[in-house]
């Protein structure tokens, strides 16, 4: 008797099992497979963060890598988290744009929502994990001049650098980083050295290079315009670090490297507008802002320092005749600022202004793309001042 309920409760127990995991198995509704489908996406717009060792803190590069994060992926690409930081496409032209195109977007949110599928097709072709100069070997290679270590109760650290340059007077076509240790290097910034940086990097010191995982160095020879780097002029390289949830309680060292190409050609040098807008420009939703436009010249790019997170920033010129020229617009997150190098220089008239508009983009009510509802929020942003600089060349 004992053993012939034993043998009834064992087969309920089978049955109730194998109905909770058709019930908990989600179907299967996408068109798209992660191997055929998903993983050329990734491959292309997602690996230099998305990798093993790579600055995010899972890789995607594979199909059981990828299988756990699939609501996160859906969920960050509807809230606009991922690419972090990309120029809205529709509001002016940026080179190396790193954003998801409509169909992308579209096979990454199928396939994220509709069971996940592997596919059994060939994998593509993983994108090399050996360091390259994307613009070839620099001209001057110069490595931090020491190691260093975030220890393992320290999850976040910026460091500042002072290096000899040795070179110079030079005409600086590009600058780029290679991360020594990628999965903790965050942003990287490379200034001239002025008197008034007194061995810190200042808010006026020339801005050579604000880097970030996956941007791609910008040829500035190819618009007949470059940086002047003093002869014997020294550099200040800071660098903020941080751990993803990977390496908590594990120290984790670091010695990047930065490169930089000079030309010989005749080029426009540059310099930077400083444009400083008040906090009210980010203390309430729709607020904007305007600098007037001192003189002619041409602008090749903008960059923007510590915008609030999910704060959307739109940058445009309001020329004399009342026509508006869209410059950047995009939306803040956390330790991704970048400059944004505009696709052709932008002639800038005196007599325009320079607007700056701020918007609070709450993560609850985001824009969905793909119902077409714009849920912009009223609700008001942090309070904190904005700094803007115009990088301009053939000034007159």
């Amino acid at each position: 008797m004992t053993h012939r309920w034993g043998s009834v409760f064992a087969a309920a127990a089978i049955l109730v099992t194998a109905a909770y995991r058709v019930e908990a198995h989600k179907p299967v509704t996408s068109k798209y497979t992660y191997t055929r489908d998903v993983l050329p996406i990734v491959r292309d717009k997602c690996a230099t963060c998305h990798r093993p060792g790579g600055v995010a803190p899972m890789s995607l590069l594979t199909y059981e890598a990828a299988f756990p994060w699939a609501e996160s992926i859906r969920a960050e690409i509807i809230a606009g988290h991922m690419p972090p930081a990309p120029a809205d496409p529709t509001f002016g032209r940026i080179q190396h744009n790193r954003i998801l195109t409509a169909r992308e977007a579209d096979v990454l949110l199928t396939w994220a929502t509709g069971g996940n599928p592997k596919g059994a097709e060939v994998p593509a072709t993983m994108p090399s994990s050996d360091a390259k100069w994307a613009l070839g070997t620099p001209d001057l290679v110069l490595k931090l001049p020491e190691r260093v270590t975030l220890p393992a109760g320290k999850s976040e650290e910026t460091r500042e650098f002072v290096l000899k340059s040795a070179a110079g007077p030079r005409r600086v076509r590009a600058v780029d980083v290679q991360p020594g240790t990628p999965a903790i290097v965050r942003n990287v910034t490379v200034s001239i050295k002025t008197d008034a940086s007194a061995g810190t990097v200042t808010a006026n010191d020339p801005v050579l290079c604000r880097w970030a995982p996956g941007q791609v160095p910008v040829d500035l020879a190819n618009e007949g315009a470059a940086f002047v780097l003093p002869a014997d002029a020294e550099l200040i390289v800071q660098v903020h670090y941080k751990k993803t949830w990977q390496y908590d309680g594990k120290a984790v060292d670091d010695q990047s490297t930065i490169g930089l190409y000079f030309t010989d050609a005749a080029a426009h040098p540059i310099a930077a507008w400083s444009l400083d807008a008040p906090a009210a420009v980010a203390a309430t939703a729709g607020t904007t802002y305007a600098i007037d436009v001192p003189h002619d010249a041409d602008a090749l790019g903008v960059r923007v320092d510590a915008v609030p997170p999910d704060e959307q920033l739109e940058i445009s010129e309001l020329q004399p005749n009342g026509s508006q020229v869209p410059l950047l617009r995009f939306t803040g997150r956390p330790h991704w600022e970048r400059r944004y190098w505009f696709e052709h220089p932008v002639s800038l008239k005196h007599g325009s202004r320079i607007q700056i508009r701020a918007t609070y983009r709450d993560p609850a009510f985001v824009a969905d793309a793909f119902g077409g509802v714009d849920k912009t929020s009223t609700v008001a942003a942090p309070s904190a001042p904005l700094h803007l600089a115009l990088d301009v060349t053939n000034q007159r």
